[in-house]
């Protein structure tokens, strides 16, 4: 059973079309036409507190939550190049507006109040709020 579990990345790899019901095949490349034509809606949730108050530790459980969608074309060959590519030139050319708190920053920290959905937006990328 183990063995089995080891392995079922390997086999879900090697033999995709069946775990996708024929929908996807190994080595199997999208033309441009499809990637033009593909649009996704990946849903973002997020969990915290109404009553945030910044640099404060919170002991207790999440009271919130937050539901956002990115809407745009093909994930792979169009959303996720250009949310790198801007994220780059946003770390380049707005380094001054980045928070100086040193260490690691969560993408929501790092990028408040820089151009990036503005960026996004026009570049074919939606951002909404749902909930």
């Amino acid at each position: 059973m183990v063995k089995l579990i080891e392995r079922l990345p390997e086999v879900a790899g090697n033999h995709c079309q069946i775990f996708t019901f024929g929908s996807y095949e190994v080595n199997q490349k999208s033309t441009n036409n499809e990637i033009k034509q593909t649009t996704s809606q990946p849903l973002l949730f997020g969990y915290g507190w109404k009553d945030l108050k910044a640099n404060i530790f919170h002991n207790s459980k999440n009271d919130t939550m937050i539901i956002a969608r990115f809407t745009g074309g093909d994930l792979d060959y169009d959303m996720r190049p250009k949310v790198l590519f801007y994220s780059a030139i946003i770390l380049l050319e707005e380094i001054h507006i980045l928070p100086n708190l040193g260490g690691v920053l969560t993408p929501g920290i790092a990028f408040n109040n820089t151009s990036l959905f503005d960026r996004l937006n026009s570049n074919g990328i939606k951002f909404e709020i749902i909930e």
